[in-house]
């Protein structure tokens, strides 16, 4: 599973890839994966833990005929928001 802090605003994840491709000279954003942790315990950690919804997705995709960037380009295939 994959865990993105907030939830997926378009704007703030078109802005987080432009600054990743300002460094990295690619497009990406960060995601985290619950790997030897519980989703709880990695929610309580740095950075997630200033967040105060998570979005969890078992897969992400690209919708057909969209850019990499733009309004809707990392749609979680399934999605779950969790409030503290």
């Amino acid at each position: 599973m994959l865990v993105r802090g907030g939830e997926l605003d378009p704007d703030v994840l078109s802005a987080d890839a432009l600054r990743y491709h300002s460094i990295y000279g690619v497009y990406g954003i960060s995601v985290f994966a619950v790997r030897d942790a519980t989703l709880e315990e990695l929610a309580q950690q740095v950075p997630l833990v200033r967040f105060e919804r998570l979005t969890c997705a078992d897969r992400w995709r690209r919708p057909r005929g969209r850019a990499a960037v733009g309004a809707d380009w990392a749609e979680p295939a399934s999605l779950h928001c969790r409030l503290r």
